[in-house]
């Protein structure tokens, strides 16, 4: 069995991260990597592994698997400047839609698997370039040192928290929505994550009755501003517009799979 992050150790990386934000550590690159490394195993182990080789316990349910970040048989990350790394962590989700309609305006867009989220919304800058710091320490590269500078924001991305909303049920009924929220929760990687009908990530819970188990509203509150809610949990706050959130309410709603029913036989009489 896979360990996961004890009460301890969780709270030992939320009083290094109170040490950073507050300039009382991570001044020096040493520690700045450390804080970096206890990130990395929080957020990002359960897919690329605790040592970075692609291999987290949730990678084997994943398509595209997890990059390996040692460069043990792909030299790719020491091909990638410190900005583009970091620009992986911190960019705003796209579908291949969003690409062809930048290329179709002269602009080009990078693509990246939605299975690999963004922390954009989640941590702050200064955690996000912690994160690079120690991914650097995980192959061999000549990039430039990476350390906590005066520049670097130390706070968090804070959404405000909703604290009620009244969701129209026609609205969420109407089958353009239900379509809509389908695509939102292709788009934003969903599935990296979560299981259905037995396919896909075991990290969240399993959604195949999450039409049942969440009334709408709530589940639009936590989609929409989910680190306002929980900042501990490990689901990413992922920059949803209203019209998504509504969309993907719409469509997790209708996830509404029956409990599976067990077939007692009939003992023979004696």
């Amino acid at each position: 069995m896979k360990t996961r992050f004890s009460r301890i150790a969780t709270l030992s990386l939320i009083l290094g991260l109170i040490g950073m934000a507050t300039g009382c550590g991570g001044s020096g690159g040493g520690e700045f990597v450390s804080i970096g490394g206890k990130l990395f195993n929080y957020y990002c182990a359960d897919c690329h592994g605790e040592s970075g080789k692609g291999d987290g316990y949730n990678a084997e349910f994943m398509d595209p698997t997890p990059r390996d970040l040692t460069d043990s048989k792909d030299k790719y990350l020491a091909g990638q400047t410190n900005e583009t790394i970091y620009e992986t962590l911190s960019r705003d989700l796209i579908d291949k839609g969003d690409v062809i309609k930048a290329l179709m305006k002269g602009k080009k867009l990078k693509f990246v698997p939605p299975v690999m989220p963004t922390f954009k919304y989640t941590l702050s800058d200064a955690e996000r370039w912690a994160i690079v710091a120690y991914v650097r320490t995980l192959h061999n590269n000549d990039a430039p040192k990476i350390e906590l500078t005066a520049e670097m924001n130390r706070k968090r991305h804070k959404s405000e928290r909703i604290r009620k909303v009244d969701l129209d049920p026609e609205t969420l009924n109407s089958k353009e929505q239900i379509a809509s929220g389908e695509k939102a929760y292709k788009k934003y990687g969903c599935r990296a994550c979560h299981s259905l009908g037995g396919k896909d990530g075991r990290i969240g819970p399993v959604l195949d009755r999450a039409g049942f188990m969440s009334n709408a509203d709530w589940l639009y509150r936590w989609v929409k501003t989910t680190q306002a809610i929980d900042p501990h949990t490990k689901m990413p706050t992922l920059g949803l517009s209203d019209k998504e959130a509504l969309a993907l309410v719409a469509y997790l709603k209708t996830l509404q799979t029956p409990p599976a029913v067990a077939v007692v036989e009939d003992k023979p009489k004696p």
